[in-house]
């Protein structure tokens, strides 16, 4: 295909993309009092200018928009500064902005918008620039000019620098309002231990943030930058949920973690999934687990042998603190005893306070079936209500087999058999700003963002 084909193509597909957003604008505009949500439409010069005609007439006849949605949008920061413009001069209650996922590259002129825009009111706000880049120190300190109160800030994948992070810790020291802060998936902001010790320390110093995301920052994982982060951070009070998945802890960065920082942080929820870990760092998780803790994620790890279960069964007989456990995709036995399922299924039966329990994807060598049906009867006799998931599949024979699905999802027991292929799945890694590790069904799993990486599965199941 020639150059000016190519050309032609991609000119036709922009006007059908302008003349679909301009209909949907049509039709959704006013509809809502509060919001304006155009996420997955792009938004191009026509469609650009008919929002923003909309939009004054709006503003003329004194109605007001709090949340402003326009993700995956493919917006220009022009038309976006354009579009803030207005807001910033008509609207009195304006809460929540999200731009997230459109690659646009954060300049400090776009950040000097976007904090005129949240000066105007004194109420708590939230900001997404998620899938964005903010490799621009300045850019995000233009953000904070007007001393904005933000209660959110989302900055996963936006391929932060060192320098980004280092004046995040500056805003972070003094900052008296943010509680939810996700910079998931920026490593190479994390690389080197000074800023990493900055940043740990800073949040050490501040007294109101609640929940930290640092997911997928495989940096951290670095014994110095683990050392740094759990030395400056330990002194912060406020921090109730840390999430560590994919840091690349595996068995040596756990039990730094338990040593050196969750005996002194006393976080309630800790997600450490996909960290490689194996049976000696999760059997130390369980002997280390500090009772402040009341909700553990530790998917996706390696553990293959049985005394795995026979120290999650002893902590759940003998402690009475977790309440959320999610263990899918984590065991792969080849060799499994009924005692210790038998000790597994007295855990759960004689343990009260668990609420929530996932135990999906279990490789086993024996029947499947038998190994759900006996966990469901355990959890059948408890005294206290348990929702949970629970699946298995013989993976180590080679005769046809299939898996056994249990859960209790609003109250309802369901037993199923499905094909054994279903549950099978592969990855393919592409070169991206971040290397990420993405599965199928992770809970509580940050949204893909499929702008710059890409994943085949073949087949998966629910």
């Amino acid at each position: 295909m020639e150059l000016k084909e190519v050309q032609d193509e991609l000119t036709k597909i922009k006007l059908t993309e302008e003349i679909i957003t301009v209909e949907f604008i049509k039709r959704v505009f006013g509809k809502h009092l509060t919001v304006l949500d155009l996420s997955n439409h792009f938004i191009f010069e026509k469609s650009s200018a008919m929002l923003i005609k909309l939009l004054k007439s709006l503003f003329t006849n004194k109605k007001d928009l709090k949340f402003l949605v326009l993700q995956n949008c493919m917006i220009s920061s022009s038309n976006l500064i354009k579009i803030l413009k207005l807001f910033a001069l008509n609207s009195k209650t304006f809460k929540h902005l999200d731009i997230s996922n459109n690659r646009l590259q954060i300049e400090p002129a776009l950040s000097l918008h976007i904090s005129i825009l949240f000066s105007k009111t004194l109420k708590l706000k939230s900001l997404s620039l998620q899938g964005n880049i903010c490799s621009n120190a300045q850019a995000i300190s233009e953000i904070f000019t007007h001393n904005i109160r933000l209660q959110e800030l989302n900055l996963y994948d936006t391929n932060l620098s060192p320098e980004s992070l280092t004046i995040i810790s500056q805003i972070l020291s003094q900052n008296t309002t943010i509680f939810k802060l996700n910079l998931g998936f920026n490593a190479q902001a994390f690389d080197d231990p000074e800023i990493v010790r900055l940043f740990a320390d800073s949040v050490s110093e501040n007294r109101y943030i609640e929940e930290l995301n640092l997911s997928g920052n495989d940096s951290l994982g670095v014994v110095d930058n683990l050392r740094q982060f759990c030395e400056g951070i330990k002194g912060n009070r406020s921090l109730s949920i840390l999430k560590l998945g994919g840091v690349n802890l595996e068995d040596f960065g756990v039990k730094v973690l338990m040593s050196h920082l969750m005996k002194e942080l006393p976080v309630s929820s800790l997600d450490i999934q996909n960290n490689n870990i194996r049976d000696p760092g999760f059997k130390a998780l369980m002997l280390e687990l500090p009772v402040t803790l009341v909700s553990l994620d530790a998917s996706y790890n390696t553990l293959r042998e049985t005394s795995s279960i026979v120290s999650l069964s002893t902590f759940l007989i003998e402690t009475k603190s977790l309440r959320k456990l999610n263990i899918s995709h984590s065991f792969e036995l080849e060799n499994l005893e009924s005692g210790v399922v038998d000790l597994l299924c007295e855990a759960l039966s004689k343990n009260d306070s668990l609420s929530d329990f996932l135990c999906e994807g279990v490789k086993i060598p024996e029947d499947p079936d038998l190994f759900c049906y006996k966990l469901n009867q355990a959890i059948a006799y408890r005294k206290l209500s348990l929702t949970y998931k629970i699946s298995a599949v013989n993976c180590f024979t080679n005769e046809s087999s299939t898996n056994s699905i249990i859960s209790n999802e609003k109250s309802m027991k369901i037993i199923s058999a499905i094909p054994s292929n279903l549950s099978h799945f592969k990855e393919k890694e592409s070169n991206s700003q971040t290397e990420r590790k993405e599965y199928v069904e992770t809970p509580d799993q940050e949204p893909i963002v499929n702008t710059s990486r890409h994943y085949d599965i073949s087949t998966s199941f629910d």
